[in-house]
């Protein structure tokens, strides 16, 4: 029973990293989100950017691994995003070790417990550490500053307070201490509390010794600790020369201040509500009591010869309290409801297992009272962060992001407006950082550029359907229709589904479709409808570009399959008036987006509509031309299909040759009238491979058509 426990804790532990990093990796999305569009610059891997200041932080770990990404993949933020997992999982892992070493320590003054109880009150704390609290460290880039600055203070704490003292693991330890000054701000109060804490533990330990073996000591003592300190009086100075805004400061002899740092602590147990002042100084009271308590009587109960692990386990406690403390001071005033800011719950939550760690080691000689006070800490941050396993806000800022992006490749592609809110924070410049993602080659500008032209190489196949309809979420994309072979009358031998002109896996399912046997009139009634499953992610610019459904037929022929159209009216402020396309595409309309003419000969025994039109930008012709009638409706949709010799010469461009169209309406009547009163109920419309429609404007009557 002794050992099933920890197994079962390690294993629960293991599984709520498996789960939670899963929908990490499945949501991550390739697009800068809000702080992510500062780091965008030009002079990645000069020293002068490396370490320059981002906001109100130096943050060199970030900027070289975003030099790193830049330099293989262009900086894709999707990869970021998964990376940015590894380096919290890393942090995890240092963090447990430290626990756990501090728990089994077996040094002189040092409170052991027997290994498998360890070992379960590691897994138990690391589980509350997975939930969903600190989810925007997941799901922002850059937020890598905050898992650097987590592991790096670990790996500090582990290195400089190790039990055997040697020389090597201190050195780690320090080198550790300088890296964590550089990761963001509060790096250099944890570096300099661990640092302190190091000098007490040494010197607190060779004052017995004799004067040579104490001045090794002292020496070393100077030796790993000077770096540090030289360290941050650079990064300080550098600080006051290089910020740019002086932001106001909350003082800790003022309320304000207080109340921060008391629901900033409460928060880190999982409680996310902001009480009224008194009950938010009670409850934050309690809490750091829990903390300071155990840690006073660990202090007080050898301070002339403490432990190395217990020394490490006190400045670690100072060095996360000061950094909560300097957060209260920065943002108190600023923005007094980040206190529940989900962004410093991976800081805050890091208390939780740290003072119950102290508690077991506090009471050596009563363990019971130790494992109660540790008990009922796990019990009370269990309780607050019971509502913190809910994955859906993974999936609600993925939605975000894919709008986003599909709002920022509008604009890249010169058929949306700098507007993308969903991404950017409203003071930011959107139109300058949008522009500088373009000059800069970001990843995500190459994966939405404007696909290359569908080929029409190979054999025409005999298979004929329609796409009804594409239903898309953050993690699904399903696209639904129906396709016949006229040759054998049977279903479609192979479907596929393809984005930007490459298939991309989907999983097919058959479904009988009636409606669609009894209108082509065939005996039977198969699978000829079809749904194809595929994630959302493989179609990164779907309302831009659509998918293609590609129909084999027995004999290996393929052909792509009809989809229709409709004109969405601007009823709803939120959008501007859009032609949607079942193949996913919802094109906003704009007049610049293509030049054309429509015109219409009179001529009453063979009533047409005939026309051009062609994207400016690429130099091609328009994709396809969109028929409407009065309702919005469509009435016909087509490829260009007759040449247009005048338009290509006068654009001095052989490409635009065929950008011609021709469509001859069936008429019910030969009354010139009514054939006027048709004609007049329907719009054209053009559409691009950019993601844009225009409406075309009709050329007054000619006995001819026009170019």
């Amino acid at each position: 029973m002794t050992r099933l426990l920890p197994a079962l804790g390690l294993l629960l532990a293991l599984g709520a990293w498996a789960l939670h990093g899963f929908q990490v990796l499945r949501h991550a999305i390739d697009v800068p989100f809000y702080d992510d569009w500062a780091f965008l610059h030009a002079g990645a891997g000069r020293l002068e950017w490396l370490f320059g200041l981002v906001v109100d932080h130096r943050v060199v770990p970030t900027k070289l691994l975003i030099w790193l990404l830049e330099a293989i993949s262009d900086w894709d933020l999707a990869l970021h995003q998964r990376l940015n997992w590894g380096l919290f999982t890393l942090a995890q892992i240092a963090l447990g070790a430290l626990l756990l070493r501090s728990l089994v320590a077996g040094e002189p003054g040092g409170r052991a417990l027997p290994r498998p109880t360890a070992w379960l009150v590691v897994a138990g704390f690391a589980i509350l550490q997975l939930s969903t609290l600190p989810y925007a460290n997941h799901v922002w880039a850059v937020q890598s500053a905050v898992h650097f600055f987590v592991l790096f203070s670990m790996l500090a704490a582990y290195g400089l307070f190790h039990p055997s003292g040697r020389l090597g693991w201190q050195i780690a330890g320090m080198l550790s201490a300088l890296v964590v000054q550089l990761t963001q701000a509060a790096g250099v109060v944890v570096a300099l509390i661990l640092a302190a804490g190091f000098t007490w533990s040494t010197l607190a330990r060779g004052r017995l010794r004799r004067p040579e073996a104490r001045r090794r000591v002292w020496t070393r003592s100077f030796a790993l600790g000077g770096p540090i300190l030289t360290t941050a009086v650079w990064v300080l100075v550098a600080h006051q020369r290089d910020r740019l805004v002086d932001y106001p400061r909350a003082s800790p002899m003022e309320a304000p201040f207080w109340r921060f740092l008391f629901d900033l602590i409460a928060f880190g147990f999982g409680i996310e509500t902001r009480r009224p002042l008194l009950s938010a100084v009670l409850l934050g009271a309690v809490l750091l009591g829990a903390v300071i308590a155990p840690a006073a009587w660990l202090a007080a109960s050898r301070p002339w010869r403490p432990s190395r692990s217990d020394c490490g386990l006190l400045a670690l406690a100072a060095a996360l309290l000061a950094c909560l403390a300097l957060i209260a001071w920065g943002r108190a005033e600023l923005d007094p409801a980040a206190s529940k800011a989900s962004r410093y719950a991976e800081i805050a939550t890091l208390l939780v297992p740290l003072a119950a760690t102290l508690w077991l080691r506090a009471a050596p000689g009563r363990r019971a009272l130790g494992r109660v006070f540790a008990i009922a800490l796990w019990s009370i941050a269990a309780l607050g962060l019971a509502d913190d396993w809910d994955f859906s806000a993974y999936r609600h800022v993925a939605a975000i992001r894919i709008e986003g992006r599909e709002c920022a490749a509008a604009y890249w592609r010169g058929v949306g407006p700098a507007d993308c809110p969903g991404v950017m924070l409203p003071h930011q410049p959107q139109r300058r950082l949008l522009e500088r993602a373009r000059k800069q080659g970001l990843h995500v500008v190459r994966a939405t550029e404007v696909p290359p032209a569908a080929s029409h190489a190979g054999s025409r196949g005999s298979v004929e359907g329609i796409v009804d309809g594409t239903l898309a979420d953050p993690e699904r994309l399903v696209v639904r229709g129906w396709a016949v072979d006229r040759a054998t009358g049977e279903p479609a031998a192979q479907l596929h589904l393809l984005s930007r002109g490459r298939r991309i896996h989907a999983r097919l399912i058959r479904a009988p479709r009636p409606d669609v046997a009894r209108a082509e009139r065939l005996a039977a009634a198969p699978l000829y409808g079809f749904e194809l499953h595929a994630r959302r992610s493989a179609a990164p610019v779907l309302s831009l570009d659509g998918i293609t459904v590609e129909a084999v037929d027995a004999t290996g022929g393929s052909s792509a399959l009809t989809v229709t159209s409709e004109l969405l009216s601007a009823t709803d402020p939120r959008w501007r008036p859009a032609l949607r396309i079942s193949d996913g595409r919802r094109l906003p309309l704009r007049g610049d987006a293509l030049e054309g003419r429509v015109s219409r000969p009179d001529a009453a025994t063979s009533p047409s509509i005939s026309g051009w039109a062609i994207d400016p930008v690429l130099s091609e012709p328009a994709e396809r031309f969109v028929v409407v009638d009065a309702a919005g409706r469509t009435v016909f949709e087509l490829a260009p299909n007759v040449p247009r010799p005048a338009v290509a010469q006068a654009h001095g461009l052989p490409a635009l040759r065929w950008s011609g169209f021709r469509i001859e309406l069936p008429s019910v009547t030969r009354s010139p009238e009514a054939i006027q009163r048709a004609e007049e109920g329907l719009r054209v419309l053009a559409v691009t491979r950019r993601g844009a429609a225009t409406e075309l404007e009709v050329a007054p009557r000619t006995g001819g058509a026009q170019r």
